[in-house]
């Protein structure tokens, strides 16, 4: 018997070692089955098209908005030279402590999927208006915001009626209800 124990050691450690072969190549099977969904997922997403062409032109900005990106869109027809907050500091700095976006036509915020974050005025000490867009550029909701000079909390938060995907602010009264779509070549 124990001339064969040697032989059963190495049988254990083959079968343990292909029982981890097993379950690494099932959680890589599960892994890809993930990734497809995902993959499927973004195929079945509405396309922004010519819209999300048109965001990667961009440009550097220049004071008050250093750091930042500019893009021209237009908004029913109206070609706009917007500044670009698309990272979460950029979108939570917004334009508080400014009047508007001078010297651009308004903000644009660029989420990277559908959002339902609110806004807020506080520290902005001038009504906006703000239009919110899904992924193709069609307007999912507008809206007029009041300059709030309390703390964040205090103030009220401005949501849109549905998912968006992008968010235009501009100097109240100025935001056009159409569509936002590339300039006009």
């Amino acid at each position: 018997m124990k001339a064969s124990s040697p032989r059963w050691a190495w049988l254990a450690v083959g079968l343990t070692l292909v029982a981890i072969v097993v379950a690494i190549l099932a959680v890589r099977a599960l892994d890809d089955d993930d990734s497809s969904a995902d993959s499927s997922a973004m195929r079945d997403a509405p396309s922004a098209g010519a819209l999300e062409g048109s965001l990667r032109e961009t440009s550097a900005a220049s004071a008050p908005f250093t750091g930042l990106t500019t893009v021209r869109l237009a908004v029913d027809g109206d070609c706009l030279h917007v500044v670009v907050a698309d990272t979460l500091t950029e979108r939570v700095q917004g334009l508080r402590s400014k009047r508007d976006a001078s010297p651009y036509d308004g903000m644009l915020f660029v989420f990277d999927e559908l959002s339902t974050s609110g806004f807020t005025m506080s520290g902005v000490p001038a009504a906006l208006g703000i239009g919110f867009y899904d992924a193709e550029g069609t307007p999912v909701s507008r809206q007029t915001m009041q300059p709030c000079d309390k703390a964040e909390s205090e103030c009220p938060v401005y949501h849109s009626d549905t998912p968006f995907l992008y968010a235009l602010e501009t100097g109240a009264g100025r935001l056009q209800a159409g569509a936002l779509t590339p300039c006009p070549s």
